[in-house]
């Protein structure tokens, strides 16, 4: 089961931005083919082309996921 997810643009080279996801899982639950249909669903262009899997997504003291948090540790 997903956790929390946070969703975000980053540079491309070919682009102006691609679409990259965070995921926290939870530890229990294992990835399946299924997880990974986006592209066949939705279209390529609409696929995370990347996905990092963190063990937790930082919140803000309101609940909300802490971006500049997010950014700090993970930007390429």
């Amino acid at each position: 089961m997903v956790r929390g997810s946070e969703p975000r643009k980053v540079p491309n080279r070919s682009r102006d931005a691609a679409a990259r996801g965070r995921r926290s899982l939870d530890s229990r639950r294992e990835l399946t083919d299924r997880d990974f249909m986006v592209a066949e669903a939705k279209g390529s262009y609409q696929a995370p082309k990347s996905v990092v899997f963190v063990d937790a997504i930082p919140q803000t003291p309101v609940g909300k996921p802490d971006k500049k948090a997010l950014r700090a540790a993970y930007a390429p």
